[in-house]
């Protein structure tokens, strides 16, 4: 009889700590911060400002490639380019 009424308030315990997390999350969902951030992991952006693609290590290599069939100055132009982002 003890050993389940320990249990039980054990259980109680959990639960309880549960519901104040989950009460941490609405509470945390109501702001403005919270769905500015969600909204920005879909890869949108404010009004006014400018996205940033961040390529993974091998996509460079295709973008090498594709820039070996381009012209002399078109080269040139992309360098220029891409040291000005930088």
């Amino acid at each position: 009889m003890i050993s389940e009424i320990q249990k039980l308030q054990e259980e109680i315990s959990k639960l309880e700590q549960e519901k104040s997390n989950l009460e941490a999350g609405i509470s945390e969902a109501d702001t403005d911060a919270y769905w500015e951030e969600k909204a920005r992991e879909q890869g949108f952006v404010k009004e006014g400002e400018s996205p940033v693609v961040v390529l993974p290590p091998g996509e460079s290599e295709e973008e090498e490639s594709k820039q070996e069939n381009k012209g002399f100055f078109q080269q040139i132009i992309e360098t220029i380019k891409s040291f000005l982002r930088e």
